[in-house]
């Protein structure tokens, strides 16, 4: 079993690179207080499909 921290693999690069979408996408959704975020709307802005999430 590979660590977390381990980016050897491509499937480890995809999913940590997701992981960071993700997570900026989070950001700046929350930075706007007029709507909440959704699922949707959170895998639209990291440009992945909702089943990532």
């Amino acid at each position: 079993m590979t660590s977390e921290s381990d980016l050897s693999t491509p499937q480890a690069r995809r999913r940590a690179n997701t992981d960071t979408r993700l997570r900026e996408a989070l950001g700046v959704l929350a930075k706007d207080p007029s709507t909440a975020p959704t699922v949707a709307g959170l895998a639209r802005a990291a440009g992945v499909g909702r089943n990532i999430i």
